[in-house]
Formats: structure tokens, sequence, C-alpha cells
């Protein structure tokens, strides 16, 4: 009892802002919104209006890193023009972190997909019968999602002025808003629990911070900072933007030989019984290699070099095997799954992996704490 106590006591007191600290909080807070707006105005133009690439694919995110790159350029002439409205490092990874998760929920691969889906069995209820999804529907709630099928239509195919109901959507808005802001809230609750031991016993290194850190640190007396004058960087970014740039060409004028995206392997196999493998494609996915930091060293050798999965059903198959940040899909029977399936199955496997040889025996110390303080 005496040592809660005393930790009690060592926790600083929460102290109430200023006038002036009120008005800074409210100018970084719009700030930060702006920047997310126009995010989120760039990503609705590029993956939707456009279709031209899904920027918010990246992680970080490319608008956010947009709005860090944004503000530092202009934040070295706002502190000559004004001073008091140039932000220090520490506000502008605040800004930074603030439109990393902001521009992140209208993801194509987050909170987009879930109107498609919660509508999904109403809309099919009438246009695919042979689905039976009357069976589902009954079941589904008003306050998830309306039941008007004039609405759920509209959703999926458009309206022709252009204009949403928000009204009759304002109540199924409200009611995932509500879940998934208790549902990140308990995500930061299990990050919460891991963090201590991810940095102080995994000793992990976090390589997503490393461009922000390093992007934002102060500007030496002469010079530039040492992250724009590294070599290895420029390498990179030299490496990486060459890549995407003869894609990007390519995409203009197809005479420009590009690599592409993924490379067809399946085209070599055309007599039997090989042929019967293909389509057979083989995918650059380096972003695999993100999750690496996150799993133990026993178990890369698993992982890493050769990740092989297979997933089967009466209609459809695949097997996916990636190595070295490359994933190879190759499609059997009358259909096969969504090509990043290889992919992202070999991520889940990693998660699960780091987790068995981190996480477990840490959330049983955590499980059993309680239990041993309050024993004698």
């Amino acid at each position: 009892m005496s040592e809660q106590v005393t930790v009690l006591e060592t926790v600083p007191k929460a102290k109430a802002l200023s006038v002036s600290q009120f008005v800074r909080f409210v100018y970084l807070l719009a700030l930060a919104l702006g920047l997310t707006w126009l995010g989120g105005w760039w990503t609705k133009y590029a993956e939707i209006v456009v279709l031209a690439t899904q920027i918010t694919e990246s992680v970080p995110p490319i608008p956010a890193l947009g709005a860090l790159f944004l503000l530092l350029f202009v934040n070295p002439v706002v502190r000559r023009l004004a001073p008091p409205l140039a932000l220090s490092r520490g506000e502008l990874l605040l800004v930074y972190a603030f439109c990393t998760v902001a521009t992140a929920v209208p993801a194509c691969g987050s909170l987009r997909f879930v109107l498609s889906l919660i509508t999904y069995p109403i809309y099919h209820e009438r246009m695919s019968p042979e689905l039976q999804l009357d069976v589902v529907t009954p079941h589904i709630p008003k306050w998830l999602v309306p039941k008007e099928f004039a609405l759920i239509r509209d959703l999926q195919l458009g309206r022709p002025e252009g204009k949403v109901p928000w009204g009759d959507w304002l109540l199924p808005i409200g009611m995932w808003t509500l879940f998934f802001a208790l549902f990140w809230l308990a995500l930061t609750g299990v990050l919460g629990v891991f963090e201590k031991r991810w940095r102080e016993h995994e000793r992990l290194v976090f390589p997503l911070l490393y461009l922000p850190m390093r992007a934002t640190e102060n500007q030496p007396p002469e010079g530039l900072p040492k992250f724009w004058r590294d070599q290895l960087m420029w390498i990179g970014f030299a490496l990486s933007g060459f890549y995407n740039i003869l894609n990007m060409l390519n995409a203009f004028f197809p005479t420009v030989s590009a690599p592409g995206k993924f490379y067809d392997v399946g085209q070599s196999f055309t007599a039997p019984p090989l042929d019967a493998l293909r389509p057979i494609t083989l995918h650059y996915r380096p972003e695999v290699v993100g999750l690496l930091p996150y799993v133990h060293r026993s178990c890369l050798h698993r992982l890493v070099l050769v990740g092989v999965v297979q997933v089967g059903s009466p209609n459809r198959s695949l097997s996916g095997l990636a190595v070295g940040g490359l994933s190879l899909h190759a499609g059997t029977g009358l259909g096969r799954l969504p090509d990043d399936g290889g992919a992202a199955l070999l991520c889940g496997a990693l998660v699960f992996e780091g987790m068995g040889q981190s996480g477990i025996g840490h959330w049983t110390l955590v499980m059993e704490q309680p239990r041993t303080a309050a024993s004698p």
C-alpha cells in the first residue's frame, strides 16, 4: 500500500492552461484540421475522382507526409515574417501525428469499406436473390444501416443530382462513429500494455519514426539539417522515385519501358500440366518488410525468406509465396482470391508470430500482476 501511495505522489499534477496556451492549442488544432481537410480533398480526387493511385495505402499515408514536408518548407519563412506563428519541433511532430491518424480514417483500406459492406446484404437481397440474404437482413438493426432500398441503391449506384441525404444517414454514421471511437480507445489501451516492454525489453527501433524525427531536427548554424545531407536517404529516395517515375511515364506513354507492379510468371507455362496453374503473378511487395522490426530474430528465418500460405474452398483457391519482399500468387480452380491476399496473409503471420514470441508472455505477466500484488 505504501508503494502505491509513493507512486501516486510522484505523478505530476495536471496544470490548467493559461490563455496563451489555450490560444496556441486552438491555433495548432485549426492548422491540423486544415491540413487534414486538404489531405482528404487530395485523397478523394486521387483515389475516387480520377482513380490515379491509392495514396492512403502507404504507411504513413502520403497526405500526412505531404503535410509534414509542407510545414518544413513553410515554417522557416513564417519564422522570419511572423515568429509567433512559427512551429517548434514538438508542434511540428504533433500536427504530423494528427494528420497521420486523421487521413488514415477515410483511407481506401479502412472506413471507406464500412458503408459498402454494411449495405451489401440489403442491396443484394433484392438484386441477387439467389444469395438468400433475406435470412440475414431482418437481424440488421435500423440504427446501424438504413433499411430503405432506395437509399442503399443510391449509395451503390449514385444519385443523379449528387446530393447526399444526410438526414437518413445521421443515426447510422453516429453509431458507427461511437463504435470505432471505443474500438480505437481499446487499441490504445492494448498499446499501453505493450509499450514499455517493446521499448525497454524488446528494444524495438520503430523505423517509421525515423523520417519525422530526422526531418524535424533543428537546423545547424551552417548548412542543412543532417537528414537532408544523408546520402543513404537520397539513394533510397532516388531508387523509389526512379521506379515510380518509370511506371507513371508508362501510364501516359506506353512506349516507355517500366518494371510495372508485378510480373506474369504464368506466361511461360503454355503446355499441360503446368498451364493449369495459370495465372501466376509475381508482385513486388517490399512493404511487407516493414513489419520485420516487430518480429523476434529467432523466427525471421521461418517467415522472411519463405512464407507459404494456402487458402482453398470448393469454388476458389490460391497459393501465395512471399520471398524477400516479393509475393507470388497462383490461382486455380474456378476463381481466385484478391491479388494482395498472399501478402496480407504473410503480414498476418508476421504479426501473430511476433505476438507469440514476445506478447503472450507479457500478457501473462500483466494478468498475474494484480494477483501477485494482492498476495501477502
